[in-house]
């Protein structure tokens, strides 16, 4: 059953599935998808949770064995299956049969990236969708962010203005998580529910100074040692390593993309307006661009990907010494060896 994500709550009240896909790529609105599922299932008694870290090595047969395992305990499970990429082979075959024999007294929360069409035309596809339901969350566009933003601010109980809203729009270029949080802050800080430019100005200046956005800008700029330490400040200050591994990634793969586009030819500035990077941040990124080639972006890109599976214990080694090595590299000092 396809249900929207405006629809999740209620559909969660009404009746709690054996099977939920939530699939996407971005970030918060998977996250809270996923906490909602997740909270409904506590209400109703999963209390036993246990999450499957989908991998080039993961065997499938431990889904079936801990649903079989389990159930002799007379507990509700609820299993996370996370995958990377849609799954191989092997995946599709047992999601397959899963979903057309779910465990009983257990809930699986399957959670991918963004699945395309021919992907939703398998097999394993319609028998998790007729057996459960899939939440499909698409990215908010630039000109959507002003209505989610207001949207949002009005379920924390705020009278934002018009003009408050689309400055908030502009500074947070895009990034939901850091609307979201802003919101947060301005719903538990602010004196008075009508929120103004003032307002708005005044709470993101007071938090500018060691966050995510401003780390990115200063590698960017090319300023190495300032960047690492604004990382070190986010480290100091407990910051998940995991956002800070999605606000590189997102960038890479804009910086990619524009480095593409100007090595087919295109001019810089006509690849940047294409992309939709900000007015504001077109320097910076323009500078970027010009100073990494692709192999560098590359190779930035795979130490992302390695430092997101070190975050998730998948791969050993500090996801903090991987971050130093990936800033200082997309700052444009002198290659570092990335482990």
């Amino acid at each position: 059953m396809d249900v929207r994500p405006e629809q999740l709550a209620e559909q969660l009240q009404r009746e709690l599935k054996p099977l939920y896909l939530v699939s996407g790529d971005q970030p918060l609105l998977v996250q809270e998808a996923c906490d909602a599922i997740r909270a409904a299932a506590h209400t109703a008694g999963y209390t036993n949770r246990k999450i499957f870290h989908v991998d080039a090595k993961f065997n499938w047969d431990e889904l079936f064995y801990s649903g079989s395992a389990m159930s002799l305990f007379a507990e509700q499970n609820l299993f996370e299956v996370r995958l990377l990429k849609v799954p191989d082979k092997a995946g599709r075959e047992a999601l397959l049969r899963y979903a057309q024999s779910p465990a009983q007294d257990s809930l699986l929360l399957i959670i991918t990236p963004k699945l395309d069409k021919r992907t939703k035309n398998t097999l394993w596809f319609k028998a998790v969708d007729a057996a459960g339901c899939q939440v499909a969350l698409w990215p908010v566009e630039p000109g959507q962010l002003p209505d989610w933003i207001n949207r949002r601010m009005k379920q924390h109980g705020l009278k934002p203005q018009r003009e408050a809203v689309e400055l908030l729009a502009e500074l947070v270029e895009g990034n939901l998580l850091a609307a979201a949080q802003e919101i947060e802050k301005l719903s538990l800080l602010s004196e008075t529910d009508e929120i103004t430019v003032q307002i708005v100005t005044q709470a993101v200046s007071d938090s500018t100074r060691y966050n995510l956005f401003y780390l990115i800008d200063t590698a960017l700029k090319g300023d190495a040692a300032h960047a690492l330490r604004i990382l070190r400040g986010l480290h100091g200050e407990g910051t998940d390593a995991l956002a800070l591994i999605w606000g590189l990634a997102r960038e890479l793969r804009q910086l990619l993309k524009l480095r593409h586009a100007v090595d087919q030819g295109q001019p810089l500035q006509r690849a940047m307006q294409a992309q939709g990077v900000w007015g504001n941040r077109q320097q910076i990124t323009g500078k970027a661009v010009s100073r990494l080639s692709q192999n560098a972006m590359k190779r930035i890109n795979l130490a992302i990907g390695r430092a997101d599976q070190t975050a998730k214990g998948v791969c050993d080694g500090s996801v903090w010494d991987q971050l130093e090595a990936i800033t200082l590299t997309l700052a444009g000092s002198r290659p570092v060896s990335f482990r």
